[in-house]
């Protein structure tokens, strides 16, 4: 009986059949302490927490998509997604002690990490005038990155008005 063995736990690798009958094994974590390899004539694959029969290792999980779920604050008219402050405090739910990512369009603004509830807030750095549209992903502690979150639009607005004149 033929095993081959890794270092980190089942569901941080990537199992696949080749169509020579090898298998391929990719290891997901960060750094990808253990590579890829191709093998054949392997019976079992040993993790740190199993060992299983070759062919029989599940799919990595599906991490859940985040959500946010209040942005503030919300100044004036609550709920227009239009506030005057340029300084913002996003907070939502993910995976239990997943690593949240929080982007506006495509630029990450840095990680919060979720609770064991799930619960997360991230407070924002300094935000030019305009429109923001925030997103987040949640990545578990295998490496595993949910899809985005939907997006949530602010448009902040931190210039007064003109003062009026009578004449």
């Amino acid at each position: 009986v033929d095993t081959a063995v890794y270092s980190g736990p089942a569901n941080a690798y990537r199992v696949t059949q080749n169509a020579d009958g090898s298998w391929t094994v990719v290891d997901l974590r960060t750094g990808s302490p253990d590579g890829t390899d191709t093998l054949k004539n392997i019976d079992f694959l040993q993790f740190n927490d199993t060992t299983v029969a070759i062919g029989t290792i599940p799919s990595p999980p599906l991490v859940p998509v985040p959500v946010i779920s209040s942005i503030s604050p919300d100044s004036a008219s609550v709920g227009d997604n239009i506030t005057n402050a340029n300084v913002l405090t996003l907070t939502g739910t993910a995976q239990g002690n997943s690593t949240v990512k929080v982007y506006d369009g495509t630029t990450l603004l840095g990680t919060a990490v979720a609770n064991l509830s799930g619960a997360w807030t991230f407070a924002t750095s300094v935000l030019a005038n305009g429109n923001h549209s925030f997103t987040a992903t949640a990545t578990d502690g295998s490496g595993n990155t949910s899809s985005p979150s939907t997006v949530s639009v602010v448009i902040v607005d931190t210039v007064a008005p003109v003062t009026p004149t009578i004449s």
